[in-house]
């Protein structure tokens, strides 16, 4: 992602958008003379692309629009973080074959004990009951249209899933987790708490968010 961990608008503008002069790519504010790139209609790429190569950038946002993006990065960012460990451990790996051929010529005998039947079953009711399945439909509190693409997620993993085109939802998660959250482009985002009753199924509406102006804060890696 272009060296970029994470964006932010610490200090908010509170010039209206409607009241600036339109240009291609924003609009131009006459209070600090400067141009506002409108990032709302862009993809998370598009905006690391404008961001990547520039400095003191005012930028129009969606506060769900730059969650999403942050999440991006980050997930970004623990991939290739992964990668580079895997490329150490092969290294490590290629390095210690001759050593392991030389110590590999007298080896241990191992016994293997069957495992009972009474292991097995315990075990699979220990996995079954680790995880449930929530679902549901998300729309927009406006009208209640549904919101295809939006973006279902338990916070600080990898575990999510997005909505069909109907709106609807269906994810497995841990037992454990005790809220999940909700995104969209130009909405809200929404903290659902797991129902401890076994109902687990939602109807979500997402209500509109208000644009974010300022200057962009770009924290990099």
């Amino acid at each position: 992602m272009k060296n970029i961990k994470s964006i932010s608008i610490t200090n908010p503008c509170h010039e209206k958008w409607s009241g600036m002069t339109p240009l291609t790519n924003g609009r131009h504010c006459a209070t600090c003379c400067k141009t506002v790139v409108d990032f709302t209609t862009m993809s998370n790429q598009q905006i690391i692309d404008v961001l990547s190569g520039a400095n003191n950038v005012c930028g129009r946002f969606m506060p769900a629009q730059m969650a999403l993006l942050n999440q991006s990065l980050q997930t970004q960012k623990t991939v290739q973080a992964f990668w580079k460990k895997w490329a150490v451990a092969a290294a490590i790996l290629l390095c210690s074959v001759p050593i392991y051929k030389a110590a590999a010529k007298e080896r241990p005998v191992i016994t293997l004990q069957p495992i009972k039947a009474d292991d097995k079953i315990q075990k699979s009711r220990i996995d079954t009951t680790a995880q449930i399945t929530i679902s549901g439909k998300v729309v927009t509190k406006d009208d209640g249209a549904p919101l295809p693409g939006a973006l279902i997620r338990v916070p600080n993993t990898n575990i999510k899933t997005a909505t069909s085109v109907g709106g609807d939802f269906q994810l497995v998660i841990p037992a454990k987790v005790k809220e999940f959250e909700v995104g969209f482009i130009g909405f809200e985002i929404m903290k659902i708490k797991v129902k401890s009753n076994p109902d687990h199924n939602y109807k979500i509406a997402l209500k509109t968010s208000t644009a974010v102006m300022g200057e962009v804060v770009i924290e990099r890696q």
